[in-house]
C-alpha cells in the first residue's frame, strides 16, 4: 500500500501575515485607550485602527486643499495641542491666513497649561503663559477645516462624536514620515526624558505639517 503523497504547506497570505504582525500591539493599545469609552467610541477606534492597518486610511492626502483654519486636540489641552498650535502659529509661512486652535476632548475650560509643557514651549522658543484649556464644540469642529489629533484615542473620539470629522481629521505625527508611528503619546504621566522626546516628536510634526501645507 503506498503512501498519500504528503503536500507541501500552503504559506499565509498577505492579509494573514499582516493580521498576525498587527494583531499583539493592537490589543494592548486597544485596551489601553478604549478604557472608559462609550461604546460607540471603541467600535470607531477599532475600526479607524483596522483601517491605518490595513492602509486604507492615511494622514497626509488630507493635507490638499489649502485648509484655511486648523484644530489641535488632545486630550486635556494643557500638553500636546497647545503646544502644536503655538509652534504652528510660530512657524507657519510669513503672511498665511490660517486660523489656528486647540481644544481637549476631556477637560475643563480655563485650565492652565501644565508648567512641563510651560517649560517646553519655552526651550521651543514659545510661550504657553497666556494659555487656558477649552473643551471641544461642534463649531470650532465646524469651522476647522483640519483637525490634527496627536493619538488614537482622540481621533475615535472626535470622528464618533462629529459626523463631518472623519474625512477631515489626521494623526499630527502621521504627517511627519521619518518618525516612529503617527500617535504621538500623551506624556502626562511620563517621566522627563519621555517628555522631552514627545516634544521632540511634536516639533518635528508641526514643521512636517508647515511642509506638507506648503508645497499641496
Amino acid at each position: 500500500m503506498t503512501e498519500a503523497p504528503i503536500s507541501n504547506p500552503v504559506s499565509a497570505s498577505p492579509v494573514s501575515s499582516r493580521i498576525k504582525r498587527v494583531l499583539p500591539a493592537f490589543i494592548v493599545d486597544a485596551a489601553r485607550d478604549c478604557r472608559g469609552l462609550p461604546s460607540y467610541t471603541v467600535a470607531a477606534y477599532v475600526r479607524l485602527r483596522l483601517a491605518r492597518a490595513f492602509r486604507l486610511r492615511s494622514d497626509r492626502p488630507k493635507l490638499r486643499g489649502s485648509p484655511r483654519s486648523l484644530l489641535f486636540v488632545c486630550h486635556g489641552n494643557v500638553m500636546r495641542s497647545p503646544v502644536a498650535a503655538e509652534l504652528f502659529r510660530a512657524r507657519m509661512p510669513s503672511g498665511a491666513a490660517i486660523g489656528v486652535e486647540s481644544g481637549g476632548t476631556w477637560t475643563r475650560e480655563g485650565r492652565v497649561a501644565d508648567p512641563r509643557a510651560v517649560a517646553a514651549a519655552a526651550r521651543l522658543g514659545i510661550s504657553l503663559q497666556a494659555h487656558r484649556s477649552r473643551v471641544i464644540t461642534p463649531a470650532m469642529v465646524q469651522r476647522a477645516d483640519l483637525i490634527c489629533v496627536m493619538d488614537y484615542r482622540n481621533e475615535a473620539e472626535i470622528v464618533s462624536r462629529y459626523s463631518t470629522a472623519a474625512a477631515k481629521t489626521i494623526l499630527l505625527g502621521g504627517v511627519d514620515e521619518s518618525s516612529e508611528g503617527p500617535s504621538i503619546p500623551d506624556p502626562y504621566m511620563l517621566d522627563s526624558d519621555a517628555i522631552a522626546a514627545i516634544y521632540a516628536r511634536l516639533s518635528a510634526a508641526v514643521d512636517a505639517l508647515v511642509h506638507g501645507l506648503a508645497t499641496s
